[in-house]
């Protein structure tokens, strides 16, 4: 997957211009992204919601589908660089949803682990009733 350079970098947050203007092309990169995901993974109907957050975060850019839950943000601890939280939801007012598990974007331009990622999506969906 070809990612917009935008999901390579860390440090988005609006403490100088540069971080805040990482910040606008997160929240304008990022629901093209979660789109493109939903469309590899056969969802047609979701929300996309962004929250842009206070000037010392990336804040969250999420998609909430029927049965699963994608989430971008860039975490304040630990591992920099822009991560992609995922869990299955049993529909779009279930916040809390199933287990969270998180890989970073920017692998994901890696064509093997991109497939792998959506294999593990496509392994959780079924687990919905």
């Amino acid at each position: 997957m070809k990612l917009a350079s935008i999901f390579l970098v860390s440090g988005i947050n609006s403490y100088s211009t540069e971080s805040h203007n990482k910040k606008v092309l997160f929240h304008r990169e990022g629901p093209k992204l979660l789109k493109t995901l939903a469309e590899e993974l056969g969802i047609t109907s979701y929300d996309i919601r962004n929250n842009v957050g206070g000037m010392a975060v990336s804040g969250e850019v999420t998609l909430h589908a029927d049965a699963l839950y994608l989430q971008l943000f860039e975490s304040c601890v630990g591992n920099r660089g822009i991560r992609l939280l995922y869990r299955t939801c049993n529909g779009r007012k279930d916040c809390s949803g199933g287990k969270n598990h998180e890989v970073q974007v920017a692998l994901l331009s890696n064509p093997s682990n991109y497939t792998s990622f959506i294999d593990q999506c496509q392994q959780l969906l079924p687990l919905i009733v």
